[in-house]
């Protein structure tokens, strides 16, 4: 996510890209990673760290909301995209 204005003002010079699907894919991508690991966003080290989760747990509990958020992005995407792009 800290990279997430760079890659944008990146995209800004680029007049080819469309930018609001280009954001999405950036916010799509930052949410996919922020739930996977046990050290992707700010307060996951504490939770980890705490030992609240064992590690084992934490990954089983990643890829299960890893799959239910990926889904939910198709869903959503297939659904919403049409509207957006006409």
């Amino acid at each position: 996510s800290a990279l997430a204005p760079m890659m944008i003002a990146a995209a800004l010079a680029m007049p080819e890209i469309p930018l609001p699907v280009f954001c999405l894919m950036v916010g799509a991508a930052i949410g996919l990673g922020s739930i996977l690991t046990p050290y992707a966003t700010g307060p996951s080290p504490i939770y980890y760290g705490s030992g609240y989760l064992p590690t084992a747990d934490y990954w089983r509990l990643g890829a299960i909301f890893g799959l239910i958020f990926l889904v939910l992005l198709v869903i959503t995407g297939l659904l919403w995209m049409p509207v957006v792009l006409l």
